[in-house]
């Protein structure tokens, strides 16, 4: 986009994760006001200045709280340039679905009969994901795990932690692109992985 537009531009970014490009090294980011904000801004930048103006907004924020400015800044013929960044899901919070992910609601449950699960959920199969579990201790931290994974360039999806202690740990719940080679890198680092054992 700085290329593009030789660094010219005025950036509106909105609330989200992308809404971490202000920082370096990317930089990209002039006006932050709260969600929903970035098209309106935009629209109201355009009318008294001549630089482009760029609207930044995450697809969830997108459906949620910017298609209002949208509407406005066609009507009004106003002259922005909207970037949406698609995660495919609410990723700030949490990957909960949104209008544009085809779901409408995500309930997240680790059982204790895998194979009993799948067989109920047999008709819905998008729903059924395999994540690895991990419980978090004193000297097994999640920036301890994050930073490992990361460091081996597996990508963590999401992550979450267990409501209840499991065998008196909280757990760290990791959906990551290759279950496999994750449990892999845990297991010759020391790190424990819960199998469905531990859940019995």
């Amino acid at each position: 986009m700085k290329k593009a537009l030789k660094g010219a531009q005025i950036n509106c970014t909105d609330i989200g994760c992308y809404a971490l490009g202000v920082q370096s090294p990317l930089k990209i980011g002039d006006l932050l006001i709260c969600m929903g904000a970035s098209v309106g801004a935009a629209c109201g930048m355009s009318k008294v200045q001549e630089r482009p103006v760029v609207a930044i907004v995450g697809d969830s924020t997108f459906f949620h709280a910017s298609i209002p400015g949208l509407i406005n800044a066609v009507y009004n013929n106003h002259r922005i340039v909207l970037i949406v960044l698609d995660n495919y899901a609410t990723a700030m919070t949490g990957f909960q679905p949104h209008p544009g992910t085809g779901f409408t609601g995500v309930i997240r449950l680790i059982v204790n009969k895998p194979e009993l699960a799948r067989k109920a959920l047999e008709v819905f199969p998008e729903s059924i994901m395999q994540v690895v579990v991990v419980p978090i201790t004193a000297q097994v931290s999640v920036s301890k795990i994050a930073n490992l994974l990361g460091s081996k360039k597996v990508n963590i999806d999401y992550a979450y932690t267990s409501a209840i202690p499991i065998n008196g740990n909280l757990a760290l719940i990791l959906r990551v692109n290759d279950v496999e080679r994750t449990e892999k890198i845990l297991k010759e680092n020391s790190i424990e992985v819960l199998t469905q054992k531990d859940f019995e």
